[in-house]
């Protein structure tokens, strides 16, 4: 990602046949947001169905029709870009809008994996549970999504528009791309998510096993905190976030992954605390707003995590009708432990200044 377009509403006064790529486009971020959206709604819809016993031994199922009908609207979309600007003199390898040259690469790589995959059901058999989320079919099928998907990302960051135009409207489709990621990512670590199976936090505790089984509880209650402060903080190093994107990225994604796996109606009850530590989130970002208020970003990298597994552990044991079998030391603890890791990530993304002159090699 080399090449930076120019501001969006700056003409372009070049012929196009000297113009190095095309400049950014909103409307073509937007179109490839909402197919990119189609995409991910057809994987967790695949998943559910895999879940429910909503399919059979066959590669042609409508949840598949879904995934894959969304790829071929994304695809069909990109391709379709290409061949218009090439009529227009842009080279082939220039065609593209900055930063979607990888996404066409994504739609070449999730079409051989599709292949792959259907390949590899035909030799090896139908995945089962933990099977499907390490399948190298399916692997390779999510890093092209991932392509595809962050193409708005890109377009986005490449762009000089001043910063005056920063709100909803501008950064709706980069926010959304990486929620994609957020909750794509999401969904293939589901064996270490806090909405996967409420059985290694409440109900009757396991005799020999609750070793194994404390040290699942605690790693699906860190992960996801883990997930969602990175991209947080890979987000704030570019803009400043509208108001309620952590918020959006936490409870959407909680959201899809609860419906993933629903067991019971009060699962969606997570969708309020959620809420109350988005908010959180939101409020210490939107706190943060100079580098020399650089404490509020790192109280949110602590906050956010402590907030949002406080609270789906009070939420657990009010409404699931069972009990927390852990004492103080870990139910307490836990939050604590995804704050600290949670406010580290934050040196990671914002460093201490270092002394002039300083070696750096």
């Amino acid at each position: 990602m080399t090449t930076v377009s120019k501001p969006l509403g700056v003409a372009q006064t070049e012929p196009r046949a000297q113009a190095t790529t095309p400049s950014r486009s909103l409307a073509f971020d937007y179109q490839m947001m909402i197919l990119g959206t189609v995409m991910l709604f057809g994987v967790f819809l695949d998943g559910w169905a895999h879940n429910h016993g909503r399919v059979d031994d066959s590669f042609f199922t409508p949840w598949h029709a879904v995934l894959y009908g969304g790829y071929a609207l994304a695809g069909g979309r990109l391709v379709l870009a290409q061949f218009v600007n090439v009529g227009r003199g842009y080279k082939w390898l220039r065609a593209l809008p900055p930063g979607y040259i990888l996404s066409l690469l994504g739609v070449i790589i999730f079409g051989g994996a599709g292949i792959v995959d259907m390949i590899w059901h035909e030799t090896f058999g139908f995945e089962e549970n933990l099977e499907a989320l390490l399948s190298p079919s399916h692997l390779l099928l999510m890093t092209g999504a991932l392509l595809i998907m962050t193409g708005p990302l890109r377009a986005a960051w490449l762009d000089a528009t001043p910063y005056r135009q920063r709100g909803w409207r501008f950064l709706l489709p980069a926010i959304m791309s990486v929620t994609s990621v957020f909750a794509l990512l999401s969904f293939f670590l589901a064996y270490a998510y806090f909405t996967e199976d409420l059985t290694y936090l409440v109900g009757i505790r396991p005799g020999g096993s609750r070793g194994i089984v404390d040290a699942m509880g605690i790693m699906g209650l860190l992960v996801p905190p883990m997930l969602l402060t990175a991209c947080i903080l890979f987000l704030r190093r570019r803009w400043r976030l509208p108001f309620g994107t952590v918020t959006l990225m936490l409870c959407l994604t909680v959201l899809l992954m609860t419906w993933l796996s629903l067991d019971a109606t009060y699962e969606f009850l997570l969708a309020v605390p959620m809420l109350m530590a988005g908010l959180v989130g939101d409020v210490l970002l939107w706190r943060y707003n100079s580098p020399q208020r650089l404490a509020w970003l790192r109280l949110m990298a602590f906050g956010a995590p402590f907030a949002i597994i406080l609270l789906y552990l009070i939420t657990i044991q009010q409404f699931s009708g069972q009990f927390l079998w852990w004492e103080i030391h870990m139910w307490l603890g836990a939050p604590v432990l995804a704050g600290v890791l949670g406010y580290l990530l934050s040196f990671v993304a914002y460093p201490p200044a270092m002394p002039p002159n300083a070696a750096t090699d």
